[in-house]
């Protein structure tokens, strides 16, 4: 899947959904939400800015994202926005249950 600023690639396993994304310079995702038990991200190489948003969709915190970092989101938690910097970044998400249809918001 390419949104022309990024690249998921699809990890096939049976009981999670999992993506490789490969961040271009100044790639940003939209705000969205995420599945039922949330997604696990972990940042392989690189940096992320990650934009949290409340259900209103109003800013309520930035953070910085850093290599080797691991996070959690889910929708109690909050939606968000991923942004990449100046260089490459890798990361790996895990999204559970499987098959989760994404909502976005921008």
């Amino acid at each position: 899947m390419n949104f022309n600023n990024y690249t998921k690639y699809r990890i096939p396993f049976p009981f999670v959904d999992i993506y490789f994304i490969v961040w271009k310079p100044f790639a940003r995702s939209k705000i969205h939400d995420h599945s039922k038990n949330g997604c696990h991200m972990f940042i392989i190489k690189g940096m992320l800015r990650e934009e949290l948003y409340n259900k209103k969709l109003a800013l309520i915190d930035v953070r910085y994202r850093d290599t080797l970092d691991l996070t959690y989101i889910n929708d109690d938690i909050g939606y968000h926005k991923i942004v990449n910097g100046a260089g490459y970044t890798y990361s790996l998400h895990i999204y559970h249950p499987k098959n989760h249809i994404t909502k976005y918001y921008d």
